[in-house]
């Protein structure tokens, strides 16, 4: 292999600055000084050059070859002459070669240890020029190399290496550096070369040049192989991290130079120089601060970590993860350890990673340290309850206090409970119902385990016995000794009854049951015992037992009661039939006691009568000391220990009013020949005596007044039509044999008109009860009555009798039964009625009272009045009442009532007293006015929309006090780019088919309509929303016309401008 002698060889890139430095160095080492060496006469002795100038001391010794090594590596200057010729001693068979160099050395430490004998200075006088290298070298040259560097935070250590054949004992050169990035270089000699001199010329460092000099002791060589003969320390930038820098040899200010150890310089050598990267040093950690956490520490902390080699971007790692880490120094890292690290205990590995540079060799990660996480002493502030009852189902409770781990373990009564880890402050218990099934006084405590931890100071909460029956549950003064039962919860081992909080002697029978014995002693007078059990300390809230002295019911009364017949009528007569009974009380307490008549028979069976109180029939009174007190079914009576109460039973049967129906009925609605009921005496749930009454009534048929019970039969007739004429009559007849109605016609001079005409009555087939009152509706027209008919009489017959009443001169009486007409309550048309729209009925009568709804969802019945609503399906609907007066009603179409003709029936107090029909359809527009009569301004408002989209609205109705009512209120149109919207109001609209069905036209004109449907937030009640056209409108009121599916609106009336 061909390489030239004193080339210098760089890797791994060769980059320019290296190139320049190395290329001048070695050129200029090659320069020639003297072509010819100059030999005078010898002086002194070869090696001989101290003292200075003159030397010729007669021995070699350590001053004169360290003085050598100092010409050698040009730390001092030799003179010409006579010191050069002396200090010029190899090779030692020419006397010198007329320069200084490290094989001059070599042979000054020869004769300084005797090696070789002095001889007598000669050769040269004056430098000469090194001899040209030769152009090729064998393949056994000698090197001398840059080895691998080694760094720390801040220095670089470059060890030379020499790869020897065996006969090296010194070598001479200059070692070439960037003194941009590296300083402060020092030297010492390496692991092969220890006992060395070394020689170092620093004058040059300054510009990247330290020249170096060291020799073996004499006769000494190195071995064959690779020797570290060098290591050399700079000092660098943290900025320089990373880059790279060539380290290599120069000729200068020490030439490259091996010598033998004979001192004979060896030609064949290759000093070769590398290219190294600035590296991250691999840290070492030393120790930690704090070098341990409590486990579940909420807080995050700083960690210390100490050691060496850190550097700035030295990250702290946790287990392998990264914290946020600051640089201190080369030996101090300060890391942020979140508090979610040291949730559990155990053990973190921390170690601190430098940056590793590629290629490599650079930073790395230091060796691990543990930091310990210790699971702190748990304390115990509070508990989440105080007390719990024993007995009951399992359950759950908080703990509460601090330094709680994920592996707390609270512990009751020294056992572990299930639990589980909310939060540092709090833990969560569940236990079973097995751990309260015993009473007693329970120890808390909450236990941290290993690492670290403990066990927290102790709370306690009771687990209480509960009492939840006693056996008997009471007892009578007077009584015998006995042995009382308490039922309940928690009586374990020890557990003892307490009466009125003394203990007694108790048994145990189970954890569920103990018992005790009452004394005849203790039962003297009426009071009250409080018991309670104490277990484990604990004891259950008292449960009275009450010694009373309790009433006594003597019931004297027959257990079937007949009445007889009587005569009905329609309000109360004094002094009908009469039975009595009496009640005492053999008690000490007040006797409580209720009664109850309830009509019985083939009605009441049937489900015909619902409702089957029958007191307005049998009549009960308190007569007791000369009282005369009416009792109801349900009231309650108090009869004092010690008392007898004094009773009697009317019967008193009335004619019912016409209940206008023939199923859910009450037993005074209906009065047949024959009433049976039951009479019961009841004290509190029991039934203490029962008695059957029977009653009969007279069975024939009577014309009755069926609105004011004391007055005289009603008839009334009126005129209906041109040639039409209706009489109204009310009847009763206990036994239904009525079979016969005749009608008499009279003028005004009492003349009887023609024949009455008569006409056959069957009350059951026409589905009356029996012994139900009923009102007749009978149409005649002028040839039955005469066109000049004044009165009527109306005659009933049945099998026992007849019965005869006359009316009033025609149209002066009001009858039971009146028309009730519906109209829509928006534009009072009995054309626009819909189903779910809201609507108005009219007639007399309605009721006694004025009444509006208050509630939500609207009331069925308002002043004792219901509105039952019949649809073309005969499906009856109740309907949902606004408003109730006497002679008018708004109520709103149940939901779906079908289209077609539908029967309204008006009802007070359970009886019909107006009825009528009316059309609907299934949408029907009607508009609400203000005036409330569906003309003129409507219920409605404008909504202004500015250019900025801000709203505004304005009426578009106002009051005019000259003419009593409300006019249309003139709507400005504004600018251009303003809209005005009107908000509308109506019923009958929202069940349309589709909303291109719905149109508007405002004085002839398209209006956009936006919106048609219900309002939303009252019942029936709609909404229609349409923009006022701009375009063809004229100045003052007009009309606007609402159509939806084909069907238009009342017109109402607006005022534009």
């Amino acid at each position: 292999m061909n390489r030239p002698s004193l080339a210098t060889r760089i890797h791994p890139p060769r980059i320019m600055r290296w190139m320049t430095l190395c290329l001048l160095t070695i050129l200029c080492s090659l320069a020639f000084i003297s072509p010819t060496p100059t030999v005078s006469a010898q002086s002194g002795y070869e090696g001989d050059v101290t003292p200075r100038p003159t030397g010729k001391n007669g021995a070699i010794n350590p001053s004169d070859y360290a003085q050598i090594g100092r010409f050698a590596t040009n730390v001092d200057k030799v003179n010409e002459g006579s010191e050069l010729q002396r200090a010029d001693c190899a090779p030692r068979a020419t006397l010198g070669d007329g320069r200084i160099g490290i094989a001059d050395l070599v042979q000054a430490m020869r004769y300084a240890s005797g090696l070789d004998p002095l001889t007598a200075a000669g050769g040269p006088t004056a430098a000469v020029a090194a001899a040209k290298p030769a152009l090729s070298q064998p393949e056994a040259a000698r090197e001398v190399r840059v080895g691998t560097a080694t760094f720390t935070s801040t220095t670089v250590t470059i060890p030379i290496e020499l790869e020897a054949q065996g006969n090296e004992n010194a070598l001479g050169f200059t070692l070439a550096f960037d003194a941009n990035l590296l300083s402060n270089p020092v030297a010492v000699l390496g692991t092969d070369a220890a006992a060395a001199l070394l020689l170092l010329n620093p004058n040059e460092v300054g510009s990247g040049r330290l020249g170096v000099g060291f020799a073996l002791p004499p006769g000494q060589k190195f071995a064959a192989g690779i020797n570290q003969i060098l290591r050399v320390t700079f000092n660098f930038g943290t900025a320089d991290y990373g880059k790279p820098t060539p380290i290599g040899f120069a000729s200068s200010p020490v030439a490259l130079e091996i010598s033998d150890e004979m001192g004979n310089l060896l030609e064949q050598r290759i000093f070769t120089g590398k290219q190294v990267i600035i590296a991250y040093p691999v840290p070492k950690i030393t120790a930690l601060n704090p070098d341990f956490a409590f486990a579940g520490d909420p807080m995050p902390f700083t960690l210390g970590v100490i050691g060496m080699n850190f550097v700035n971007g030295s990250v702290v790692r946790w287990n392998g993860a990264d914290l946020n880490t600051t640089f201190q120094s080369s030996t101090l890292l300060t890391a942020t350890v979140p508090a979610s690290l040291i949730g559990t205990a155990g053990t973190a590995d921390i170690t601190v990673f430098n940056t590793i540079l590629n290629p490599s060799p650079g930073g790395g990660t230091s060796n691990t340290l543990k930091f310990r996480i210790d699971n702190p002493v748990p304390s115990l502030t509070g508990l989440g309850i105080s007390m719990i009852d024993a007995g009951g189902a399992g359950g759950m409770f908080e703990v509460t206090g601090d330094k709680f781990v994920n592996s707390s373990v609270v512990y009751w009564k020294d056992r572990a409970m299930p639990t589980t880890f909310i939060s540092r402050t709090r833990l969560k218990v569940t236990y079973t119902a097995a751990d309260i099934f015993c009473a007693g006084i329970i120890r808390v405590t909450v236990v941290n385990p290993t690492p670290g931890g403990g066990t927290s100071g102790a709370l306690s909460f009771s687990i209480k016995p509960t009492i939840t029956s006693l056996n008997p549950p009471s007892a009578v003064v007077g009584g015998s000794t006995f042995t009382l039962t308490i039922n309940g919860n928690g009586f374990c081992s020890g557990a003892k009854v307490f009466v009125n909080g003394v203990a007694r002697s108790s048994v145990i029978v189970n954890p569920n049951q103990i018992t005790t014995t009452i004394n005849a002693s203790e039962l003297d007078a009426v009071k009250t015992l409080q018991i309670s059990v104490m277990s484990d300390g604990v004891v259950s809230s008292p449960t009275p037992l009450p010694i009373i002295c309790p009433p006594q019911a003597k019931v004297t009364l027959a257990s079937a009661l007949d009445f007889g017949t009587a005569t009905p009528a329609r309000a109360p007569i004094p002094n009908r039939t009469a039975r009595t009974f009496m009640v005492e009380n053999t008690g000490c307490e007040t006797l409580s006691l209720n009664f109850a008549i309830r009509r019985t028979g083939e009605d009441v069976t049937s489900g015909k009568i619902t409702n089957t109180d029958d007191s307005g029939t049998f009549m009960l009174f308190n007569t007791t000391d000369g009282a005369n007190t009416e009792i109801r079914s349900g009231a309650t009576i108090s009869i004092p220990g010690g008392k007898t109460w004094t009773f009697r039973l009317d019967f008193d049967p009335k004619i019912p009013a016409p209940a206008g129906k023939t199923s859910n009925l009450a037993a005074s609605q209906v009065i047949p020949d024959v009433i049976t009921s039951t009479f019961s005496i009841l004290q509190g749930a029991t039934t203490l005596k029962t008695a059957t009454l029977t009653g009969r009534v007279e069975s024939n048929a009577r014309l009755i007044n069926p609105l004011v019970p004391r007055l005289a039969p009603l008839v009334v007739f009126n005129k209906t039509g041109s040639n039409e004429f209706t009489v109204e009559a009310s009847g009763y007849d206990a036994n239904s044999d009525i079979y016969l109605l005749a009608y008499q016609f009279y003028d005004q001079a009492g003349n009887r008109i023609g024949q009455a005409p008569n006409f056959d009555l069957d009350l059951r087939q026409a589905g009356l009860l029996k012994g139900q009152s009923f009102t007749l509706l009978k149409k005649f027209t002028a040839n039955d009555s005469g066109l000049n008919a004044y009165q009527v009489q109306v005659f009933f017959y049945d099998r026992e009798d007849y019965a005869v009443a006359a009316s009033g001169p025609i149209g002066t009486g009001q009858g039971r039964i009146l028309n009730a007409t519906s109209v829509s309550a928006a534009s009072y048309s009995a054309e626009a009625v819909a189903s779910d729209g809201i609507v108005s009925v009219f007639s007399e009568n309605f009721g006694s009272q004025t009444v509006t709804a208050q509630t939500s969802p609207l009331p069925n019945e308002l002043g004792n009045v219901r509105v039952y609503v019949t649809d073309a399906n005969q499906v009856e609907r109740l309907a949902s009442l606004f408003f109730v007066s006497p002679t008018q009603i708004n109520y709103l179409i149940p939901e779906g009532t079908v289209p077609g003709k539908t029967r309204v029936v008006i009802v007070n107090k359970g009886e019909v007293v107006s009825e009528g029909t009316m059309q609907v359809a299934a949408m029907a527009p009607a508009l609400f006015t203000a005036n409330a009569d569906g003309k003129g301004a409507p219920a409605a408002y404008a909504v202004r929309v500015k250019r900025d989209n801000s709203q505004s609205t304005e009426p578009v109705a106002q009051y005019d006090a000259v003419q009593k009512k409300f006019m249309p209120a003139p709507i400005n149109i504004g600018p251009a780019e303003e809209q005005v919207f009107l908000v509308l109001f109506g019923t009958g609209i929202r069940h349309y088919s589709a909303m291109n069905r719905v149109s508007a036209r405002i004085a002839g004109v398209d209006a956009e309509v936006q919106y048609a449907g219900p309002q939303g937030q009252y019942y029936g009640l709609d909404q229609v929303n349409l923009r006022i056209p701009r375009s063809a409108l004229v100045s003052g009121e007009v009309d606007l016309l609402l159509t939806i599916d084909g069907k238009t609106a009342n017109p109402v009336r607006i005022h534009v401008r």
